[in-house]
Parts: structure tokens; sequence; C-alpha cells
């Protein structure tokens, strides 16, 4: 089965992330995980509150096919994590 990881930052946009999940699972039988910087609940920017499966420490390339970054506020605001190690080590 293939894998999926969202990495979910705080006031991320939930509905770029929401079709592609639902195809994912329910369509192609994809394996979804969600992080977050520390592990902890995120809230989107619609209000959602995700608990998410692990930490960003925690994705592991080799145990994916896909990393998903979705848009969001912390984007605009200047205040996203630094992703450039996760993409680099999922582009390899």
């Amino acid at each position: 089965m293939a894998r999926m990881a969202i990495a979910l930052t705080p006031e991320f946009a939930n509905w770029e992330a929401a079709l592609l999940i639902a195809v994912a699972r329910g369509y192609l039988e994809v394996e979804i995980i969600t992080a977050s910087p520390d592990g902890e609940p995120v809230t989107s920017m619609g209000g959602l509150k995700v608990v998410p499966d692990i930490a960003y420490a925690s994705l592991d390339p080799a145990a994916f096919d896909a990393l998903v970054i979705p848009g969001g506020l912390a984007w605009e605001k200047g205040a996203a994590p630094d992703f450039t190690d996760h993409v680099r080590s999922f582009h390899d």
C-alpha cells in the first residue's frame, strides 16, 4: 500500500489537502499520515483542529511515497517551519 505524508502547519489551508486526502484514501487506498512541527494538534485556517499522527522529525522518506505540504497563513506570515531538509530527503 502506498503511503503519503501530509505536513501540516498551524493555520494550514485545510481545503487544499482535503480533496487529495479523500481521493487518495477512498479511491486509491493510500495510507495517509499527518505530521505537525512537534506532533501536537494544529488548527487550520478554517478552524479544523487536527491531531497529527507524528512530528516532522519522524518523517522518514524511506517510509513514504509522497510528501504533501499544504499552504496556509504560516507561509504568508513568514512563520512556516523550514522544510528544506525534509523536501531534499524526499526528493532524493
